[in-house]
Parts: structure tokens; C-alpha cells; sequence
């Protein structure tokens, strides 16, 4: 039997990956077994901190504690204003994925998405191992790495700023870019541009002729689906369906090219 492997994406890898470049790698292994075994229970993710309750070998479950650096109100602003000029970004993130890029847009900010090897990150276990990370603690980060595989707005949430305030605020950006006068006079020009090459020269259809006829094929669609899967009522249900096509077509001839009587009031 195989075994799981935390951290599918990208994002949630380089989480991992973050975290073992620490020099904490042997410490993580060991909790690798606790997470498999799902001995991490009642994760709770907020600003800044994770909480968690692991089971350990006592009856009672030991309390962690993870924090990590949030940024401030300025960084953020940075951070989203960078985002905003990239409208790749709000699209990726609408979908649910992490754009591979988007630490360049933390980058330029001057802050990581994260944490980065100068960053202190607070870890607190209840368990009486005083070397941390324990292997309490390095369970819960295994996990986190598997739940920001289905929701990657949660390591925004870790740096201060919920799924909600990131969207409104690249909706809101978006927004009053899209109201300035010279946003709206390029689109217009650009809309008439395409509006002209989309009509273009009328005389270059002049020799384009379109006739509607009976397929060279009859009941083409029908011979492409195959057999009907229950041949208890195939035949019946292959005549039917064969008349109503029939039927379709000499109907969509007769409206495209009426007769005289029928074309008369």
C-alpha cells in the first residue's frame, strides 16, 4: 500500500519545502507516521497562528501551537496593489488554484509568502519533549500541508488576510481602474477597432453562398451514439428517433426553402 504523500500542488510542497530547508527535516519525519494516522485532530486556522490537538501515546490529546509573522496593514496594501496588476492572478485565485508565480508579487512588496529563514516562528506543544519542533508540532504542519492543497486561501490567512479580503480588495482595485476616464476611452477605442475588423469589407462575401440540404449521411447522430444500451427496447427506440430526425430535417428544408403555397400569406 502506498503511502500519503502530503502536499499534492505546488504551494502546498513548497510549504514542506520551506519548512525542511530549516534544518528541521529529521524532527518532520518523525511526525510524518502521527499525520498518516491521522492523529491530528480539530486543526483550527487563524491570523497568524494554527492550532491543533494531536493524539499522542497518553489518553489525552497534547495542545500545539504554531504562529507565524503576520504582515501589517502596509505590506498587505503592497502586496494587493502588486496583485492587482496582474490579472492573471485574480483569475488563478478565483478558480482555487496559487498562481506559481505569485511570490514575485510578495516579493516586490518586500515580504514572502512563506516564511522565510529569518523568520521566527513560535511553536508551543503540550507534550514533555523540550526539543521543538516535537513530532506533535511537525504532525500539524504535515496536515496543513494537505489542507492547503484544497484551499490555498489559507496561507493568506496564516499572513493576516482572509479569502474575503484579498477577492474584495482585487475587486475593488479592478474596479476603480476600469472607472478612470483614459481606462474607459481605451477600451472604447478598442472596442471600435474590433467591431470595424469584425465586419469588414462586405464585398469580400459576396462570394460566399450557404445552402441548407439533407446530411449525406441520414441519422449521422444517431449512428455516432451507437447501439441503444438496452436491447430490450433498442428497436423501438431506434425507430422513433430515426423518424423524429426525419422528420427535423424535411422540416428545416421546408422552412429554409418554402414553396410558393407555403410561402404565401
Amino acid at each position: 500500500m502506498a503511502r500519503k504523500v502530503f502536499g499534492k500542488t505546488w504551494w502546498a510542497k513548497r510549504w514542506i519545502q520551506t519548512l525542511e530547508q530549516r534544518g528541521w527535516q529529521n524532527r518532520l519525519q518523525r511526525g510524518r507516521s502521527y499525520a498518516r494516522n491521522k492523529r491530528v485532530l480539530n486543526v483550527q486556522i487563524h491570523p497568524g497562528q494554527v492550532v491543533a490537538e494531536v493524539q499522542g501515546s497518553h489518553l489525552h490529546p497534547y495542545w500545539v501551537e504554531i504562529s507565524i509573522p503576520m504582515l501589517s496593514d502596509e505590506e498587505w496594501e503592497r502586496v494587493l496593489d502588486a496583485m492587482a496588476s496582474r490579472a492573471v492572478f485574480a483569475a488563478k485565485l478565483l478558480s482555487g488554484e496559487m498562481p506559481e508565480n505569485i511570490e514575485e508579487a510578495f516579493e516586490s512588496a518586500g515580504v514572502h509568502l512563506f516564511p522565510s529563514e529569518d523568520e521566527e516562528i513560535s511553536m508551543f506543544c503540550s507534550c514533555p519533549d523540550w526539543v521543538r519542533p516535537c513530532k506533535h508540532i511537525a504532525a500539524t504542519y504535515y496536515v496543513l500541508g494537505e489542507m492547503f492543497d484544497y484551499d490555498p486561501f489559507l496561507l493568506f490567512l496564516l499572513r493576516g488576510r482572509s479569502r474575503e479580503q484579498v477577492m474584495d480588495a482585487l475587486q475593488s482595485r479592478h474596479a476603480l481602474e476600469a472607472a478612470k476616464p483614459e481606462a474607459a476611452q481605451e477600451e472604447h477605442s478598442s472596442l471600435v477597432q474590433e467591431m470595424a475588423e469584425f465586419w469588414g469589407d462586405p464585398d469580400r462575401l459576396s462570394g460566399l453562398h450557404i445552402r441548407v440540404e439533407s446530411p449525406p449521411v441520414s441519422q449521422a447522430m444517431l449512428l455516432r451514439l451507437g447501439p441503444y444500451p438496452h436491447p430490450q427496447s433498442a428497436q423501438i427506440v431506434e425507430e422513433v428517433l430515426s423518424r423524429v430526425y426525419t422528420m427535423s430535417t424535411e422540416r428545416a428544408l421546408r422552412l429554409a426553402y418554402p414553396t410558393k403555397e407555403e410561402s404565401s400569406p
